[in-house]
């Protein structure tokens, strides 16, 4: 039987209770764990040591930019729990441990983020010397461009991993949505309009998620917590 490392570890310590610092800036235990299990799981692969430092470097530097609210630490630590919560259902398993880390590498309201990002993740595979096999990462960042348009299990699974937390509860859900404004700061009226018209077109579709499991567990709150933003920001901005 092949070894298939614990997602946030890179081996099996599911005892361990993560405290997460918001962007984990200053270091701490957090960060020592995602460095080892980094280090780690690249080894695993094959990988290049060196590089698999200077890209971690890079990665911790992108994540923990003063800008990032949501799109930081905190939300790849969430995606690695919820991947290492549901790997029995995940086939290539470095592929996806890979898009986890690059998904949001880049964000930026003026460029194609997904596009990016995966373009940087193919460029990390290289240098990391890991196998074609984690190419599929790519394929896995730009299903997150719609969160719709997927074509295999995995890219299924991730971009519902993705939108989880728009079915956390109405206090983990609030917080989000203050994060998400304090990221994009742009003006209240601006920011209102733009927001309601993305929340609309979620819920305008059949289905949040794409896999079973993910619309049993979480597509009812979820649409209860996007109506609610909707409504708040309607009132705020007088729309």
């Amino acid at each position: 039987m092949v070894d298939q490392p614990n997602y946030l570890t890179g081996e099996n310590v599911l005892g361990y209770k993560l405290v997460v610092q918001p962007n984990l800036r200053g270091g701490n235990l957090n960060l020592e764990i995602l460095e080892a299990s980094w280090s780690r799981n690249i080894d695993r692969w094959g990988g290049n040591s060196l590089q698999a430092e200077r890209w971690f470097r890079f990665l911790v530097r992108q994540y923990t930019s003063k800008e990032r609210q949501y799109h930081s630490l905190n939300h790849v630590i969430h995606l690695l729990l919820l991947a290492e919560k549901y790997k029995a259902a995940i086939n290539n398993r470095q592929a996806f441990y890979i898009a986890i880390w690059f998904h949001d590498v880049i964000q930026n309201r003026f460029t194609a983020n997904e596009k990016v990002s995966a373009q940087m993740c193919l460029e990390a595979i290289g240098d990391l010397e890991l196998s074609s096999e984690a190419n599929e990462a790519a394929e896995l960042i730009l299903a997150t461009e719609d969160h719709m348009s997927t074509k295999s299990s995995d890219e299924r699974l991730f971009v519902d991993l993705d939108l989880a937390i728009l079915g956390s509860s109405r206090e983990e859900y609030s917080q989000y949505a203050k994060q998400c404004r304090d990221e994009y700061n742009l003006p209240g009226g601006q920011y209102c309009r733009g927001r309601i018209r993305i929340l609309k077109s979620f819920l305008q579709r059949d289905y949040l998620y794409q896999t079973s499991v993910f619309r049993k567990t979480f597509e009812y709150q979820a649409r209860q917590n996007i109506a609610w933003e909707i409504d708040a920001l309607t009132k705020e901005g007088a729309l």
